[in-house]
């Protein structure tokens, strides 16, 4: 895209943005655990009763087309899925909330860029006492939904009700989700839209 090379892109966005081991950016920085190099951009964070863990799982397939430079990210991204969930356990967490760019098709899940990392997620969700919380862009349809269903003993499908998809906007609508939570609702995560005027496109 934009006549770069997508890995040049890649190594810039991480001396950018993840130049300090350890540490987020801004005026108030939040200790991250990162995972090991390269893949400094797979982070993990707490806040309150919420474990948070950021993915590197991209659209168009996961670019799966291109094995030399998916495969090994594929592996460190489930792995850090595992490791996520495995810390939220461990460490009582209330919740677990996921963060990536991509859209995984959970009504596609032959998918075979996105294979590996639903498969994963599902294990890891049923297994999972609190609630889990997938956020995603990507394909720019805001929605709010359960869309993860177990097929296991259950020809018709059983939904996973601990399971949510939050996908958020994106061009044209360019508006905002603020996510809350709070330890004492059984559900733990809230979501409100919010809508920036300036944004909304004319009729």
């Amino acid at each position: 895209m934009g006549g770069f090379d997508p890995l040049e892109r890649l190594a810039k966005v991480r001396a950018l943005f993840f130049p300090a081991p350890g540490r987020t950016l801004g005026k108030r920085p939040l200790p991250v655990l990162s995972q090991a190099a390269p893949f400094i951009e797979n982070l993990m964070w707490s806040q309150g009763p919420v474990l948070f863990a950021t993915l590197h799982v991209v659209g168009s397939g996961n670019n799966a087309a291109k094995p030399g430079e998916y495969q090994a990210r594929n592996a460190a991204s489930v792995s850090w899925l595992k490791t996520a969930f495995a810390t939220a356990k461990k460490q009582g967490f209330r919740g677990i909330m996921l963060i990536m760019q991509a859209n995984p098709g959970f009504e596609k899940k032959n998918h075979t860029g996105f294979a590996d990392t639903l498969a994963a997620l599902e294990r890891e969700t049923v297994q999972f006492p609190g609630q889990v919380v997938l956020v995603h862009g990507d394909s720019h349809y805001f929605r709010i939904d359960k869309p993860m269903v177990v097929a296991e003993n259950n020809p018709e499908g059983s939904r996973v009700e601990n399971f949510t998809r939050v996908e958020t906007f994106g061009p044209p609508d360019v508006h905002w989700i603020r996510a809350t939570a709070d330890p004492r609702d059984p559900m733990v995560f809230q979501f409100e839209q919010r809508i920036v005027e300036a944004n909304i496109r004319k009729r």
